[in-house]
Parts: C-alpha cells; structure tokens; sequence
C-alpha cells in the first residue's frame, strides 16, 4: 500500500507536492520490477478505492460489476437467442451460451452481495449512533 500514501494523505486533507530527486543508475542486484509487482500495484489501487470511495456504499460498487454483468450475460444470451430462431443454429452445445448464463448468474450474485453489505452498513450506522444509557440501583 505504500504506492498509495501521497494519494491516501490528499484524500485525508493533507497537502502533497513532488521534490525532485536525482536517480543514479544500479550498481549491484536485480531489478525488482515484473508482471508481479504490477498485479500487487492493481491489488493494492482496488483497495484504496474501495476503502475510500465505496466503504460507505458498497452496493455503487458491487451493483455497478452486478449490473455490468446482467446485462452483458443477457445481450449474450439474447444473441444465441436470434442466432438460434432466424439462422437455425443449435446454441446448447457452444461455449457462449455457458458464458451468458455463467455472466448472469454472478452478476445476480455480486448485486446481492451489494444489497447485503449496503444493509450491514446501514445496520452498523445506525447502532453507533444509538446512546446506550445505564441506569443505576
């Protein structure tokens, strides 16, 4: 998450700015830099995301990806369905027919993981904002 500390402390109010600095070339060592590091980098943005933009409304985020994927699911299924009534083509046996009901089923899923988590954070809000009040004997 270092690669993200500029960017975390402007959304937490703070002011950022660059210094340049001199680089000087290696001189002893391999380069740590490859395909691994940029699949860590991607990780760790999508946690930033989600813990600043969508940690108080998870279901913009998995509605958004659920939605995405129904309607793709749908558009696929819809396709197979014109291909199968006009150009008599069987559609039961080709991969994409698989991939549109797979699309949509987990795009139905990831809706409903939105709708539970926007309900957990509702329920939780709401529970830190009640005063609990203690009467004594």
């Amino acid at each position: 998450m270092h690669r993200y500390i500029p960017a975390l402390a402007f959304l937490s109010g703070f002011r950022v700015s660059e210094i340049a600095v001199t680089h000087h070339p290696r001189k002893f060592g391999r380069t740590k830099f490859g395909a691994s590091r940029f699949m860590k980098g991607m990780f760790d943005l999508m946690t930033v995301l989600f813990t600043t933009k969508f940690i108080k409304r998870p279901l913009h985020f998995f509605g958004s990806l659920g939605l995405l994927g129904i309607f793709t699911g749908f558009g696929i299924l819809i396709y197979l369905t014109i291909l199968k009534f006009f150009d008599s083509i069987p559609i039961s046996n080709r991969p994409l027919f698989l991939v549109g009901i797979l699309l949509v089923i987990v795009g139905i899923q990831s809706f409903s993981i939105g709708l539970i988590a926007e309900m957990i954070t509702k329920t939780s809000a709401d529970t830190d904002n009640i005063i609990i009040e203690r009467t004594l004997p």
